[in-house]
């Protein structure tokens, strides 16, 4: 599906050439603009759900709204995820031993931006013995890492590598918290790796990127 809606997003173009018999053409280009560029912002918001960004998908639901104050699709996001999260919660009750479920709706409320109730699943999931999956580790450790408390959050990520050492999007955040503790090496090297697992991952290389060039924005030897 997040294959599905980067291709669309890739490929969106204006309608605008394909129209013809404007009741008020400068009015109605301008709208035709702004809707699509309103659906270009939800697209973006999709495929942040999808990654498991809430920051960056609220800033692009955002983005839609300043851009059509009266974007119905954003509206409709929101909805489907609160329906989402209710379900699930209904489901985990009624099975309370059900390890994926309890991380499915982890996951809904990491991207709902509910970080307390997301972190205490996550924790929960942890402490077992088979947590479900990195993304327990991971998702976590982005709430500590939003809270400021980049030791817990490194913690959390060196242990998602010692079970699984591939995960690429562990040393992507790993990479991150580095980046912000000033430990510039560590930051390069962990958003290599990243890289070198998934090397056609734009965001990992606009990591790598970032990384290699420093707080100041110049290269790094």
């Amino acid at each position: 599906k997040k294959q599905s809606l980067s291709l669309l997003a890739t490929h969106h173009r204006p309608i605008t050439p394909y129209v013809t018999n404007f009741a008020d053409e400068e009015y109605d280009r301008a709208e035709i603009a702004r809707r699509f560029e309103a659906t270009r912002h939800v697209l973006s918001a999709h495929i942040c759900e999808l990654s498991g960004l809430p920051f960056h998908r609220k800033k692009a639901l955002e983005a839609a709204l300043m851009v059509n104050p009266a974007e119905a699709a954003v509206s409709s996001c929101e909805t489907e995820l609160q329906h989402q999260i209710q379900a699930l919660q209904n489901a985990v009750a009624a099975m309370p031993h059900k390890d994926a479920l309890a991380e499915n709706l982890a996951d809904k409320l990491f991207i709902a931006s509910r970080y307390p109730e997301a972190a205490a699943i996550y924790t929960r999931l942890i402490e077992k013995k088979y947590p479900p999956s990195p993304n327990t580790f991971v998702n976590l450790a982005g709430i500590r890492f939003s809270d400021g408390n980049l030791a817990e959050a490194e913690g959390l990520l060196r242990r998602c590598l010692d079970r699984w050492p591939d995960s690429a999007e562990a040393h992507d955040r790993l990479g991150g918290v580095y980046f912000r503790m000033g430990r510039l090496n560590a930051s390069r090297y962990h958003a290599g790796q990243a890289l070198l697992i998934e090397p056609t991952n734009a965001l990992y290389l606009q990591h790598y990127d970032h990384a290699t060039r420093g707080p100041n924005g110049y290269h790094v030897d």
